[in-house]
């Protein structure tokens, strides 16, 4: 299910979502028969569920406090429910006889359900999963996490690739015999053989070459871990993931109030990566949706299926400030 659609279609300001009208639950005088009954049905296993009429006369249901939209928006139209939840995803269209006959747009199709019997539509909307704060927080995590674990493996494996040729120029009897020879020089407190040296040397200096053509943000990149970031849109929280850490921890135990809380290394990051802006950052292999700045950290566009995701980027920093992000984990 397309996050834009979810987003624009059962958010709470969009415009076809505004009140117009609260519900009130004794008042037969706004709702038809049909609808007061399926609200006084949701509300016996909701009992926190809220009810508004929005544009179109529509009913619009919240099922809890902690959705970030509406679960539901109920029709009653031509002698029928038109159920839409945020959690339907027909893998059908609907017949163009029956979108035409119930007024149902193409876009809305895909979580739309028309049903002539109370009891289903009851049951379509206590079947809604809700879209909270944690699903949103996991299905974003889920991902970006590849991308960004990418943005510092690339760079990182040019330097793996470099080291692992250092001394591809030498045999492997020869590179024994040089390590034997090293050895044995420190343990007999002697020079090593200038021929063995000056073949290591050489090696060495075609290294350094290679490390100083990748360029100091890679070489940088050296011992750096990834550690994400996420704001969530209308909740204060600033939300980080790190290693194999599950995404369900993270709205419970994973965040800071304030993002000046976190670590000066990851400010500092932060700060570089606002400023300097995405057209400056490459992508990320085939992706377009994320952009990398070597050594610093990656930003992405891509908000995972649900949308309600305000900003997704991630820094890369030292071992030291990972153990400064650990302690300031909520227990």
């Amino acid at each position: 299910m397309n996050k834009t659609n979810i987003e624009s279609r059962f958010g709470f300001d969009e415009p076809l979502n505004r009140d117009r009208r609260v519900i009130v639950e004794d008042c037969l005088d706004i709702m038809s028969l049909q609808m007061n009954q399926l609200q006084k049905r949701v509300k016996k296993t909701h009992p926190f569920a809220t009810f508004r009429q929005i544009a179109g006369g529509n009913l619009a249901i919240r099922l809890s406090p902690n959705s970030l939209c509406f679960d539901a928006i109920v029709e009653w139209f031509s002698g029928a429910y038109v159920v839409m939840t945020v959690s339907t995803a027909r893998g059908r269209d609907i017949a163009y006889h029956d979108r035409d006959k119930y007024d149902v747009s193409y876009s809305d199709q895909k979580f739309t359900s028309i049903t002539k019997t109370l009891a289903r539509a009851t049951k379509l909307i206590k079947d809604a999963k809700s879209v909270t704060p944690e699903r949103v927080l996991e299905g974003v995590v889920r991902k970006t996490l590849g991308t960004f674990d990418a943005g510092l493996s690339n760079a990182q494996g040019k330097l793996e690739t470099l080291e692992r040729r250092v001394f591809s120029s030498i045999t492997q009897d020869a590179r024994n015999y040089s390590l034997l020879e090293y050895c044995l020089a420190t343990r007999e407190q002697r020079p090593v053989r200038a021929t063995i040296q000056r073949e290591v040397e050489e090696c060495t200096d075609r290294y350094l070459e290679g490390k100083k053509d990748l360029g100091d943000s890679i070489a940088a990149c050296q011992g750096l871990q990834v550690l994400s970031i996420y704001k969530l849109k209308d909740i204060p929280k600033v939300f980080y993931h790190y290693r194999d850490m599950p995404a369900a921890e993270m709205y419970q135990s994973k965040y800071v109030n304030n993002v000046n809380d976190l670590p000066q290394e990851v400010l500092t990051k932060l700060s570089v990566l606002q400023t300097t802006g995405v057209e400056s950052m490459e992508n990320i292999g085939y992706s377009y949706d994320t952009k990398v700045l070597t050594s610093i950290g990656s930003v992405t566009s891509s908000m995972g299926e649900l949308g309600f995701v305000e900003d997704a980027m991630c820094v890369y920093v030292s071992p030291e400030t990972m153990v400064e992000v650990e302690a300031l984990d909520k227990n």
